[in-house]
């Protein structure tokens, strides 16, 4: 489920990314020209706020707040697509063999007559959650063709094989609003860094402090946009 992040909510951020990425810069100033331009640097960070509230506020509050649906939810859902592969008391049942895994929706497929039936009903439809499928085991065989079928069907690192279960992960979509504020968390304090380094290097001189933002910014990016499956 989603909804509006709103205004009121996207502004408080904006204030809270612009003071501190203000002050990051502030100190970025001081160090690289002297303490002796307090006020300009002052004025710099007050701009800074002023700037993060009128730019990044619009930005924020037409994002979406995410939440979280019940694991229980997911379980009642799969269960309900896998009804038609029951196989009554002593065999398989989507009511005892799909159960809540912690962390997504465990299927196990021992007692089944038909697990190829129930693996393609699973790859046919949207996955939104984790589904982990547990194999007997009798039958490492069988797990290791089903995870050509998956990894034929869901590409992007979706599927991971374990010791007794292949994972599929929902496919990741960016969230502009958590790449924002990675972005202004990590950047400003890696400039910083970097401009003071550089002119140390260099002896103060003035493009030094251009090097270091290009830098700090390269970098600060490239960890900020970084997605693990």
């Amino acid at each position: 489920m989603e909804e509006k992040v709103g205004w009121r909510r996207a502004f408080s951020a904006a204030i809270v990314l612009g003071l501190y990425s203000g002050f990051m810069i502030t100190i970025g100033i001081l160090s690289s020209i002297g303490t002796e331009y307090f006020l300009e640097a002052f004025v710099t960070w007050g701009s800074v706020i002023i700037l993060s509230a009128i730019i990044l506020t619009p930005i924020l509050a037409n994002g979406r707040k995410r939440g979280v649906e019940s694991s229980v939810v997911f379980v009642e859902r799969y269960r309900e697509l896998l009804s038609q592969y029951n196989e009554g008391v002593g065999g398989w049942r989507s009511l005892s063999h799909v159960r809540d895994s912690g962390s997504g929706v465990l299927i196990t497929l021992s007692d089944s007559s038909n697990p190829l039936l129930i693996i393609g009903k699973i790859a046919s439809s949207e996955i939104d959650c984790k589904i982990i499928f547990r194999f007997s085991k009798r039958e490492p065989e069988f797990r290791d063709r089903v995870l050509g079928i998956l990894e034929e069907k869901f590409v992007d690192n979706r599927v991971q094989k374990k010791a007794k279960s292949i994972h599929i992960n929902p496919k990741q979509e960016i969230d502009r609003n958590s790449l924002i504020t990675k972005f202004v968390m990590i950047c400003p304090p890696l400039i910083l860094l970097a401009s003071i380094g550089f002119n140390e290097m260099t002896s103060n001189l003035p493009i030094s402090t251009l090097l270091g933002f290009i830098v700090g910014g390269f970098l600060g990016g490239l960890i900020a946009t970084n997605r693990t499956h």
